[in-house]
């Protein structure tokens, strides 16, 4: 049985179509599966650094969490601080969200009595939150506005002034 030259030619281009077929297949098959199962919604993080007055910026792919909306799942995440070394905490370690809410594009935010503790490695309190607030806007543009609560009491007087009522 003697094949000639014409059927070698159809069998290498029959079988060089079928890989190009297979491998086009996984592609679309990878990026649906990719589509379906992100690894959540990019958010950036701003932190002040230890070394002079730049800042660092961080890349994160946070989860949704039932019964958190974004923004507090963004603002827990911002509390517990940087994964570099060669930055600053915002607040005192052990602050937290009391309580969060957006009315319009102004979010008001109620955080512990734990960040009025000055620690190591942590910016002031007014630093912070204008930090905070940076952050807030940066992901959030519908946000125009922070408010910001200590233990339910306002911290700050015309936005600009921090004044810790008693």
């Amino acid at each position: 049985m003697k094949i000639n030259f014409k059927e070698k030619i159809t069998t290498k281009v029959i079988l060089s179509s079928v890989v190009i077929l297979i491998l086009l297949i996984a592609m679309i098959f990878s990026a649906v599966c990719y589509g379906i199962k992100t690894p959540g919604k990019r958010r950036t993080f701003v932190f002040p650094s230890t070394y002079g007055k730049e800042n660092y910026i961080e890349v994160r792919y946070l989860q949704s969490v039932e019964g958190k909306s974004d923004i507090e799942v963004f603002i827990d995440d911002l509390l517990l601080g940087s994964s570099l070394e060669r930055t600053k905490k915002l607040f005192t370690l052990g602050t937290k969200i009391n309580s969060c809410m957006k009315d319009g594009n102004v979010l008001y935010l109620d955080l512990s009595d734990d960040l009025i503790l000055m620690g190591t490695n942590v910016v002031s309190i007014k630093e912070g939150m204008d930090l905070l607030e940076q952050n807030v806007r940066l992901n959030f543009p519908e946000i125009h506005q922070v408010e910001f609560f200590i233990n339910g009491k306002y911290a700050f007087e015309n936005s600009k002034k921090l004044e810790i009522s008693q």
